[in-house]
């Protein structure tokens, strides 16, 4: 894929935002719990990372 950096850090730095999260490990522990939970509970996964 072909895509400017500014971008991908613009992403980065709303999803992280949305998460409540602050830096990269955060975000990749959020990503970790998201990704091992049923698809009806990502709502209060969300509240979980926060």
């Amino acid at each position: 894929l072909n895509r400017n950096i500014k971008t991908i850090r613009a992403h980065k730095f709303n999803a992280m935002t949305k998460l409540g999260v602050r830096s990269d490990i955060g975000l990749l522990n959020a990503a970790d719990i998201l990704l091992h939970l049923p698809l009806n509970s990502t709502t209060s996964a969300v509240k979980q990372v926060a």
